[in-house]
């Protein structure tokens, strides 16, 4: 009768303790400061999408809020094809914005214009999502609940 060396033991017992930390790492959830981040990072990449665009073509780009939970980039009002959805579980206000309306407009100068302002929230945490007006960026401010 053959018996398991110390060696053969050991390297079945690291295999297991690997897999175990790989199971517990894909089950446990995002922190949510990590999910919001992530979130704001999306609507940002939208953002500066349509900004690149209206900037490469010399015609006005605009973010516009689609309805549900998604946003897209238009340009003479048309898709682009660059769009983001708000992810499960964030709650969202859009303000005064309704299916079809424009948030935000990119200039070709690199500028923007909009007054709108989209809050995301996620568990506990709660983000104001607006454009300045004088760099064209997103800025994202911490909303107090």
């Amino acid at each position: 009768m053959r018996r398991f060396t110390l060696v053969e033991v050991i390297a079945v017992t690291v295999i297991m303790a690997m897999l175990a930390a790989v199971a517990v790492a894909t089950l446990r959830d995002t922190p949510p400061n990590l999910a919001m981040g992530k979130a704001v990072d999306g609507f940002a990449l939208l953002c500066g999408q349509a900004r690149v665009r209206a900037m490469e073509t010399g015609t006005d780009c605009s973010v516009v809020f689609g309805g549900e939970r998604r946003f897209y980039a238009a340009q003479d009002g048309k898709e682009l094809g660059f769009e983001w959805s708000i992810p499960d579980k964030f709650g969202f206000d859009p303000g005064k914005a309704e299916a079809g309306e424009e948030l935000f407009r990119f200039f070709p100068d690199g500028g923007a214009a909009g007054n709108a302002t989209l809050i995301l929230k996620y568990e506990d945490l709660a983000r104001k999502l607006y454009i300045s007006p004088l760099t064209g960026m997103l800025e994202a401010d911490d909303e107090a609940e």
